[in-house]
């Protein structure tokens, strides 16, 4: 159920955020039995997705590196996350199950332990590791070509002057050499996506996906695709990423239509792969037993003893338009799950004294060194390929997931955090967000409802 304007809430769980780790967090709690709230004020780095997935990342350079290994390895750094769970294999798994059970058909419906990583090919020229994908860019995996040869067909399109595949090619055939494709062939075909002769440009690959999502049918477009590769004969066929935002077949009907397995490249910021995905979730949420609060921001806890009470805030944009006569919105319930990102997400926020959490004023930290007190500028490195602590710092949890006080205690019994909220880790150079937003969501959801009954 979707409520976007109510004044008091009660509920057994609170999740607030609402990506894929808030989602699972909330569909955990639920599972379990309790009663859950899920609030969210707008869309973080699950909706700005480039449709791969990273569970944990190849520390010996091979592609048949199990993902059980690549967890492992990453257990034993002390900064990772994955170091304070139990069994982090386990839980990842029982999150993903739990979430694919309700995502469609061409999911898989479990993450194998002895699972090799995708690769699939980047609209910024790299060849990326991954261990889950979208079905669009699933399809484009170059794993089975590893040790083999592969004939690539790239296609732009006259309208997305941005997407230049040509200066993108060489950095492509590079990596799939040394990733072991012994021979690899790209051909780039450029063509106007619309028919109608007149010059148009899109800024961004959403506007080209909402034009893409009222082509009706996709055959004439198939129809020149075709004609303009036939003479090439690939094996895969790559499109930028922007294939439709509602249409989420349009890949299978492309292949269908010419004839190649097709397939959207993995895409940067403006890709729709992260919002169909976020979409996805926010159907999951509507069909499941989670009641969801949108348009609102949660600035403000409220503790009695030691436990975590209230959360409070303010409706967005609505300024004198109150949900109570002080203009407020109350949160109360049994348990609380932050899964509310860093920057992006709002969990975290910057000013002039440094790094803080925005809900519950919990120490943000690095290495397990306070941050508070310390300027932006102090976090940042000079080489910015390096590994920086404004991108690596959150809050610190235990093996239950409930965040640390500054005495390195449970801050509230009832209060656990979940996804990019944690701290130690880079969410890019890492490897490991996704692993670690999936499986922190499933130990904090089912630890809020309760714990393992």
């Amino acid at each position: 159920m979707i409520a976007d304007r109510i004044p008091y809430v009660t509920s057994d769980v609170i999740v607030v955020g609402g990506g894929l780790s808030g989602v699972v967090a909330a569909l955990a709690a639920s599972d379990k039995g309790a009663k859950v709230t899920l609030f969210r004020h707008g869309y973080g780095r699950t909706a700005l997705g480039g449709g791969m997935f990273s569970f944990a990342t190849n520390h010996d350079g091979s592609v048949k590196d199990a993902l059980k290994s690549r967890i492992a390895a990453m257990a034993k750094n002390e900064l990772l996350p994955y170091s304070q769970m139990k069994d982090p294999l386990k839980s990842l798994r029982q999150a993903y199950k739990l979430l694919a059970a309700k995502l469609p058909a061409d999911f898989p419906r479990d993450i194998e332990e002895d699972a090799p990583q995708l690769l699939c090919l980047s609209e910024g020229g790299a060849l990326l590791r991954g261990d889950m994908a979208v079905p669009q860019v699933r399809s484009g995996d170059l794993a089975r070509f590893v040790g083999g040869d592969v004939k690539i067909a790239v296609i732009g399109f006259t309208e997305l002057p941005f997407f230049r595949p040509q200066l993108l090619k060489e950095q492509w055939l590079m990596d799939m050499h040394a990733a072991g494709i012994e021979k690899a062939e790209i051909r780039v075909f450029t063509l106007p996506m619309l028919d109608d002769g007149r010059q148009t440009f899109f800024r961004m690959y959403s506007e080209a996906a909402r034009i893409l999502d009222a082509m009706n049918p996709l055959g004439p477009l198939a129809e020149r695709i075709r004609e303009e590769i036939k003479g090439f004969r690939p094996d895969l066929v790559l499109f930028p990423p922007m294939l439709g935002l509602a249409r989420r077949d349009a890949v299978r009907d492309m292949s269908e239509l010419i004839g190649p397995p097709c397939a959207e490249l993995v895409g940067g910021h403006q890709a729709v792969a992260g919002l169909r995905f976020q979409q996805l979730l926010d159907e999951i949420l509507k069909a499941a037993d989670v009641r969801v609060v949108t348009n609102c921001s949660l600035t403000g806890s409220v503790w009695q003893g030691k436990k975590l009470f209230r959360l409070s805030g303010l409706p967005d944009g609505e300024e004198g338009n109150s949900f109570n006569d002080d203009g407020v919105i109350y949160v109360e319930a049994k348990s609380f799950v932050l899964a509310t990102g860093r920057f992006i997400g709002g969990g975290l926020a910057e000013d002039g004294d440094g790094v803080f959490e925005t809900i519950c004023m919990l120490p943000v930290t690095y290495a397990g060194k306070r941050l508070r007190g310390l300027p932006a500028i102090k976090l940042v490195e000079r080489d910015y390929a390096a590994k920086h602590v404004m991108f690596s710092c959150g809050i610190d949890v235990n093996e239950h997931m409930q965040p640390l006080n500054v005495r390195r205690e449970a801050a509230f019994p009832n209060l656990f955090a979940c996804g990019d909220i944690i701290g130690g880790y880079d969410l890019v150079l890492d490897g490991c967000a996704d692993g670690l937003a999936l499986a922190s969501a499933y130990i904090s959801g089912v630890n809020a409802a309760g714990g393992e009954k």
